[in-house]
């Protein structure tokens, strides 16, 4: 059994504290304010992705993954925001969770 605590998108928290993401996640996913946005709509709103936290994804052009940080869970968790693109514009987004 896991806990992940959750909270609300704040930007500002979002861009300076990588650690805590992974509590926005349930709002960023359920409020669907991400689906439709392009591109450069996604980098203001979440900040640029770090390409090399995307290596492990096969489709990494279409899907950008975001560090959301540890936790969440018994023992250690890791956290990833997994933004999909299609056509440019944005059309799932879905917290990844990887136990250690």
């Amino acid at each position: 059994m896991t806990y992940t605590p959750s909270k609300d998108f704040m930007q500002q928290e979002w861009l300076s504290n990588k650690d805590e993401r992974f509590q926005m996640a349930d709002d960023i996913i359920e409020s669907k304010m991400l689906i439709g946005k392009d591109t450069s709509q996604v980098k203001l709103i979440l900040g640029n992705v770090d390409w090399s936290k995307n290596n492990w994804r096969t489709d990494s052009i279409n899907t950008w993954t975001y560090d959301m940080g540890m936790g969440g869970g018994f023992g250690l968790m890791f956290n990833h925001l997994c933004v999909k693109f299609e056509k440019g514009t944005v059309i799932s987004v879905e917290h990844i969770k990887m136990a250690d």
